[in-house]
């Protein structure tokens, strides 16, 4: 998938990387409220947030604690897996792995590490959803559709309107390359600009 600011197509040349990368897109721009110029500043200045460098979440009954409440929502992980965007979850907390830039400001990602979410990681993954199928439908459709997708799907998975949020989110579409073998999947993620994350955010209401 690959990541660069809404205007411009991607980079029609395939990354090194053993399933086909998506597209990263910074979230919906908003007008007002505590996210309006930092996501405007990313957008203008084509900022990427993608090596995220934090600590690890003290307290081993905390640490209990937030496991327990994952299991009994029924969400399962292997910490330290190397996953490919088809193997994605809802929930999953993930640091990026394979990155590559082309020339033209985008960035690719075909790899991911998944974590516990108590640990330091890049973004939460907090929805996934099925672009229509057909021929590639052009770069501002995709942006546009997942962009939407991602929007509708922040409050109910954290709890809170985006605009009142600590929290951004990213835009996760197919490439022009993934497109062709198949991938229609518009994956949604959680970032803070401020560092890593170290908790699941689910139902936060942060």
């Amino acid at each position: 998938r690959q990541y660069q600011s809404p205007g411009g197509p991607g980079d029609d040349t395939t990354p090194p990387g053993q399933y086909p990368p998506k597209q990263a897109l910074p979230g919906k721009q908003a007008s007002s409220g505590p996210n309006g110029c930092a996501i405007a500043a990313i957008i203008v200045g084509g900022l990427l947030v993608l090596a995220l460098i934090g600590l690890f979440f003290a307290g081993r009954s905390v640490f209990d604690e937030v496991i327990d409440g994952l299991e009994n929502e029924g969400f399962t992980f292997t910490a330290g897996d190397e996953i490919n965007w088809d193997q994605v979850n809802v929930g999953d907390c993930v640091n990026f792995v394979d990155a590559f830039e082309s020339g033209d400001d985008t960035t690719f990602v075909s790899t991911l590490e998944r974590v516990q979410c108590i640990e330091s990681h890049d973004a939460e993954v907090y929805a996934l959803r099925d672009l229509a199928g057909g021929t590639w439908p052009g770069f501002e459709s995709v942006y546009s559709d997942g962009d939407d997708i991602c929007y509708e799907a922040f409050a109910p998975y954290v709890g809170i309107d985006y605009i009142d949020s600590l929290y951004f989110y990213e835009v996760y579409t197919p490439s022009p390359e993934s497109w062709d073998d198949g991938d229609r999947t518009v994956a949604c993620t959680l970032i803070d600009l401020d560092g890593p994350l170290d908790k699941p955010l689910r139902d936060s209401r942060e």
